[in-house]
């Protein structure tokens, strides 16, 4: 009697998943770009708060947009290359998150739509939500970070205009999510890492 062996056929990528996944590439490639070509550009901007009515501004070069004490410092005489390359990080790091995000949204989706056993499928949805908890952490820590970094460098270029401050702290609300997220990738069925369990033999009842 002959044996017929079927060739089991690899999981593919669903295009939801693949399209998600490019975007975020393409995020990470928008944010190299936008660092690069901002060191050509002498401005910058800087999240700050003020006290008093009328911030001093250094003449000519320098403005703020906001209302009541806090908002946004425009500056355009950068001439330092370094510090060019440090005007650019908030969105910068905003872009590295939102490709995160991207990233953790295509592996969650081909988690769900994969046809490959469960402890699989558990493996991928896993990674998905420590992705979610990575890009939550970079928006709660990373991008305040760069912020309040761009801020700073921005305001010593322009020689330190008095009564400015930079504006900038952690995101709470962002690192309670990356909590969640972390949480979420410990749920899941007990066994869907270690396969299934080996059933007692007869004897030994």
């Amino acid at each position: 009697m002959a044996v017929m062996f079927r060739p089991v056929a690899a999981d593919t990528k669903s295009p939801g998943a693949l399209l998600l996944a490019w975007a975020g590439v393409a995020a990470w490639g928008l944010a190299a770009v936008y660092f690069i070509n901002g060191l050509t550009r002498p401005s910058g901007t800087a999240r700050v708060a003020w006290s008093g009515q009328e911030p001093a501004l250094p003449a000519g070069t320098g403005w703020v947009d906001g209302a009541a004490s806090e908002g946004v410092f425009h500056f355009w005489l950068i001439e330092s290359t370094t510090d060019r390359m440090m005007t650019r990080l908030t969105l910068v790091a905003s872009l590295v998150t939102l490709g995160m995000v991207l990233m953790g949204a295509a592996r969650m989706l081909q988690a769900l739509r994969s046809t490959t056993p469960a402890p699989a499928r558990a493996r991928g949805a896993r990674r998905a939500w420590l992705t979610w908890s990575a890009a939550a952490a970079s928006a709660g820590a990373l991008v305040p970070l760069a912020t309040w970094l761009q801020s700073q460098t921005v305001l010593a270029a322009a020689g330190g205009p008095p009564g400015l401050e930079p504006s900038a702290g952690p995101g709470w609300g962002w690192l309670a999510a990356a909590v969640a997220c972390l949480v979420a990738s410990r749920l899941g069925p007990p066994d869907a890492s270690a396969g299934p369990r080996p059933q007692p033999s007869p004897a030994a009842g």
